[in-house]
């Protein structure tokens, strides 16, 4: 666990794709002594470890909701760059070039949604990097569905987000949109904070569109399991997490924070400011 952390983590023991992961590279140690094993067989376990290196960065968070006494998944962006090198390795270690065509499909998937996800989470700057990487590696890749003159050197990022962002819209899977919005709200409060103002309620109002959207799509039945929070209570929980003491917002940030969105100078909890158009809450789950 150890020599595997090292290499691949820190992975999040608690969830089952560090189980995974573990077991996927016993196997990849003891089938060199296996005369027996196939191809098949090392595609298979190569196949296992970045998968579930996917899954680190996209879930691999565990966080503990104090509004709720509920347990969430979260991104855990750090492990971005260690899910990079293992795709490279896999396909360096891949001998099938059919197979090293799928990890390279696979490392580009991976590259555009965490370019993505880092802009969303207000790491732009990491999202420039890794955008930079995507086009040095991938020149001659689109990369925005359905726009045929998209390779890297016709858009910027901001562009690229815009894109991603009205696709994703469309997405029904709950822990990719709860992800999403909930980046949205952060950078949107962020970007208050900097005096980008316009740019805060764009990304506002990208993210209630997205919210909407999702909930449109889900049976009232379904509700309880796959409903998001009412989006007012998830802009109250990226408020509170962003103006806690214990967290590394600097104070002066928290200080416009407050002053941008007209809530006490002191440390109280904050409220969601009341005028919040009553029509973008939509109906509690």
């Amino acid at each position: 666990m150890k020599k595997l952390d090292e290499e691949y983590g820190p992975l999040e023991w608690r969830l089952p794709e560090a189980s995974a992961i573990y077991w996927a590279a016993q196997g990849l140690e003891r089938i060199q002594q296996n005369p027996t094993r196939t191809t098949e067989d090392l595609i298979v376990l190569r196949r296992v470890i970045y998968q579930c290196m996917q899954l680190t960065w996209q879930r691999g968070r565990i966080v503990e909701n104090p509004f709720s006494d509920e347990m969430e998944f979260g991104p855990n962006l750090a492990m971005i760059p260690k899910v990079n090198d293992t795709y490279l390795k896999m396909y360096e270690e891949e001998a099938d070039q059919n197979q090293r065509d799928g990890i390279l499909r696979a490392h580009r998937n991976f590259l555009r949604q965490s370019i993505y996800t880092l802009y969303v989470y207000n790491r732009i700057p990491d999202a420039a990097k890794w955008f930079k990487v995507l086009a040095e590696k991938y020149p001659d890749k689109t990369i925005i569905d359905g726009d045929f003159n998209s390779y890297p050197r016709n858009v910027t990022l901001d562009r690229y987000v815009v894109a991603c962002v009205q696709e994703d819209i469309n997405d029904t899977s709950k822990d990719r949109a709860q992800a999403i919005i909930e980046g949205l709200i952060m950078t949107s409060y962020m970007s208050l904070v900097i005096d980008e103002d316009d740019r805060a309620a764009g990304l506002m109002q990208l993210a209630r569109g997205a919210w909407q959207n999702y909930m449109t799509k889900i049976p009232q039945e379904r509700y309880s399991a796959i409903g998001l929070a009412p989006f007012q209570d998830m802009q109250q929980t990226i408020l509170r997490r962003l103006l806690d003491l214990a967290n590394d917002v600097p104070p002066e940030a928290k200080a416009i924070l407050r002053t941008k969105l007209n809530l006490p100078k002191e440390e109280t909890p904050p409220t969601v400011p009341a005028e919040q158009p009553a029509a973008t809450q939509g109906k509690t789950p």
